[in-house]
């Protein structure tokens, strides 16, 4: 549950967060191995222009193949 929420960090503002954070007595990781990681994440979401969606790259691939037989097939 914990790497959940830290995905959420870098979306919803700070303030609410903390008073979730608070509330479910998620104390912030001691090792650090989550907060790591939702720091990582959230870095790379701010690097998104706003408002985008992500597209998994192998679903395009996967997309993209059949396709490419579909057009092989008919030819």
């Amino acid at each position: 549950m914990r790497h959940l929420f830290g995905t959420w960090k870098g979306v919803f503002p700070p303030q609410p967060l903390q008073v979730i954070e608070k509330e479910l007595g998620l104390a912030p990781a001691v090792n650090g191995s989550s907060a790591g990681a939702a720091a990582s994440r959230s870095e790379s979401q701010s690097q998104r222009p706003p408002n985008s969606i992500h597209v998994n790259p192998k679903y395009l691939e996967r997309q993209r193949i059949q396709q490419s037989s579909r057009v092989s097939g008919i030819s």
